[in-house]
């Protein structure tokens, strides 16, 4: 076998396998993209709660997947004033903050920064407070959606 007949035999070879069905399932994504209108910006759903199921109690809290969001109950009702929300990407640097469940307060890993239980800075170098994001509540289900 010369040269240029192996070439061909190891191509053919490699664009037979390229071409082989592969068993993996694409993965969904953790938020649902809404269609926009020309000119909006895109709306995107980061949490879904059923509340006849999820946060039926006072204090009880849920975050969606990716971490992103995050919502508590603090009262009882199924009405948005009811439930604290916001988003978990700190406001220094976008990093991911963290839920401490014994004192309520959440906690960015890269720069110390540290948010009360409501999402206001406790200590810096953020300087904002944690994003809100948009609660409703339609019939039995509770959405948090970007702004």
């Amino acid at each position: 076998m010369d040269r240029k007949e192996f070439l061909l035999l190891a191509g053919g070879g490699f664009l037979v396998t390229s071409c082989e069905k592969s068993d993996e399932k694409p993965q969904t994504p953790a938020s649902t993209p809404t269609p926009t209108a020309p000119g909006t910006s895109p709306v995107t759903t980061y949490l879904t709660a059923d509340l006849t199921q999820e946060l039926l109690t006072v204090g009880s809290n849920k975050q969606d997947a990716g971490k992103r969001a995050f919502v508590q109950r603090t009262a009882a009702g199924n009405t948005p004033s009811a439930f604290k929300h916001f988003s978990l990407t700190c406001t220094h640097a976008a990093c991911l903050v963290s839920h401490q469940a014994a004192n309520g307060e959440f906690h960015c890993p890269c720069h110390g920064s540290r948010f009360s239980a409501d999402g206001m800075v406790l200590n810096g170098p953020a300087a904002r407070p944690l994003e809100q994001y948009v609660l409703s509540i339609q019939g039995t289900t509770l959405l948090i959606k970007s702004s």
